[in-house]
């Protein structure tokens, strides 16, 4: 019996960001990316007379079909002949090329909260779509990629990075993921990343912020170059803050003294999305009873607890 040839590969999610900003007119995000994974894999199908792109399962944390459309477009585009290199392929790759690519997806990522979700599952279909044709494509090839289908984060490169999440000009990997436990919060609600990104005043509001943006990334790369986590902790704050006008989180206020009482490292948040963290040391709490506490507290939002990553898809 033959094997089935298969491609997979997970892309992780964020916590939002560790810092989101304008510096001398470039947009970036610094990456915050987390244990809480996008999975896809892709497989060939025998039916040749059923042409296209075909979901056999889906599955997304919140238990509602997620929008097949973006990672539809990463498998088309990974799959073309300008990207796979099909004349430098073998005969059964072509074969493969023109019948139907199936796929299989989950994600542990809610939609619309700003924790990366679009991106992953774009990365993850682009990587597993490359790997069936015997190609591991590089962070830059999938930044590209991301990019040219919606504002994306840097969660494809290597460890905590500097990303231009517009247009990709600016990356720089600052070093390795933090021993950081987070509590996520997510107190309702959606945000649009396309839409927020086309706001006509984005580019003045960010330049409103641009000196706490400076202060709070010069203490994030302090952080993690040095391996402090009070400094990381202290940067996520600012930038936290600075956002606020950008768009508010009512209950920042609440989350801080949260953080506060249970002796946090500080806060974070997503700059384009509803979801705010509060990091700690890891193995100084239990995150646990952390999240419990939360929920009781308020019965209405979803918590989360994971851990600080370093990026890059597996």
């Amino acid at each position: 019996m033959d094997k089935i040839k298969i491609g997979t590969a997970a892309a992780p999610g964020t916590c939002g960001e560790l810092v989101q900003g304008r510096i001398d007119g470039i947009d970036f995000l610094v990456t915050c990316p987390i244990d809480m994974w996008s999975k896809v894999s892709v497989f060939q199908s025998d039916d040749i007379s059923d042409k296209g792109f075909k979901a056999i399962k889906e599955r997304t944390e919140d238990g509602e079909s997620a929008s097949l459309a973006k990672v539809q477009r990463a498998i088309s585009i990974a799959s073309s002949n300008e990207y796979a290199n099909l004349n430098q392929q073998s005969n059964s790759n072509q074969q493969a090329n023109n019948q139907t690519l199936q796929y299989i997806h989950s994600s542990d990522l809610p939609t619309g909260k700003g924790m990366a979700s679009s991106t992953a599952d774009i990365v993850a279909a682009y990587t597993a779509t490359r790997r069936f044709f015997g190609v591991d494509p590089t962070a830059d090839e999938l930044a590209n990629v991301a990019i040219s289908i919606e504002p994306s984060d840097g969660i494809m490169y290597p460890g905590i990075t500097i990303f231009d999440h517009i247009t990709g000009r600016w990356t720089e990997k600052l070093g390795e993921a933090l021993n950081i436990s987070i509590v996520i919060i997510d107190p309702g609600g959606t945000v649009d990343t396309i839409a927020f990104n086309n706001r006509r005043k984005l580019k003045q509001l960010n330049d409103k912020k641009e000196t706490q943006v400076k202060k709070a990334l010069k203490l994030i790369k302090e952080g993690v170059i040095e391996k402090d986590s009070e400094k990381l902790g202290a940067g996520a704050t600012i930038s936290a803050w600075a956002n606020q006008e950008i768009l508010p989180k009512p209950q920042l206020q609440q989350i801080v003294d949260i953080g506060k009482y249970w002796n946090a490292l500080g806060v974070n948040v997503a700059h384009s999305g509803t979801v705010m963290g509060i990091f700690f040391e890891q193995g100084v709490h239990c995150e646990q009873e952390i999240a419990e506490y939360i929920r009781k507290k308020n019965a209405n939002w979803r918590v989360y607890t994971t851990k600080m990553i370093s990026g890059g898809v597996r």
